[in-house]
């Protein structure tokens, strides 16, 4: 298996020794897909009962964010039984590591060496998800897209802790998150721009104005 090592570093098996991984993953019927750029990974409205990590390349949830190699996603959907209200999508070539959450569950009555940090890693996971949920919202609640850009700036500088930002999304996966579409969102930046409050390098975007 040779991407255990990418296992290692996500945020599902943190902590985790490579051959307990190596045992959850063959009691767990785990399967490695292949998908095209642009091709679905999970149609919207549909269930949803694993848990995946991105081996390589790009997979997105519309209206949501992206996920790189060693990224978890899907988490709370397959622990809460729901159907997937968001279309996930492979924005480039990618191999995705999918793994049954009921399955994987299961085997805390196994004695697998170091299963209560998968759990613990899982609880953290889901959090994440919620504060993630709450971030989108206190942008969306914005009056104006100039106050969301500004707000979600905010919010990614506090996250990054810079005031230089290397973002993993596309114009047209930010406009997605904003819901609005690509063409106001480039007018706004440029607007911003004028205006000497960001400069823009491709995905980099440095932040000049104060936090809000």
């Amino acid at each position: 298996m040779e991407y255990i090592e990418i296992l290692k570093r996500s945020d599902l098996f943190r902590n985790v020794d490579g051959d307990v991984i190596k045992d959850i993953l063959e009691n767990t019927g785990s399967r490695v897909k292949s998908y095209d750029k642009e091709s679905v990974v999970i149609k919207k409205d549909s269930g949803f009962k694993e848990i995946g990590i991105v081996l390589s390349g790009r997979i997105c949830i519309k209206g949501v964010g992206c996920y790189e190699s060693g990224d978890v996603f899907g988490v709370k959907l397959a622990a809460s039984h729901t159907v997937n209200p968001f279309e996930i999508y492979a924005a480039e070539e990618s191999e995705v590591l999918f793994i049954s959450y009921s399955r994987l569950i299961k085997c805390a009555g196994g004695n697998f060496p170091g299963f209560y940090r998968i759990v613990e890693n899982i609880t953290g996971l889901i959090s994440r998800e919620n504060l993630n949920l709450n971030e989108r919202i206190a942008v969306l609640s914005q009056n104006g897209l100039r106050k969301k850009l500004l707000e979600f700036f905010r919010i990614q500088r506090v996250i990054h802790g810079d005031d230089v930002l290397s973002l993993n999304m596309s114009r047209l996966e930010i406009a997605d998150y904003l819901c609005v579409d690509r063409c106001s969102l480039s007018r706004e930046l440029t607007k911003l721009k004028k205006e000497g409050l960001i400069e823009i390098d491709k995905q980099k975007i440095t932040l000049k104005h104060k936090p809000i």
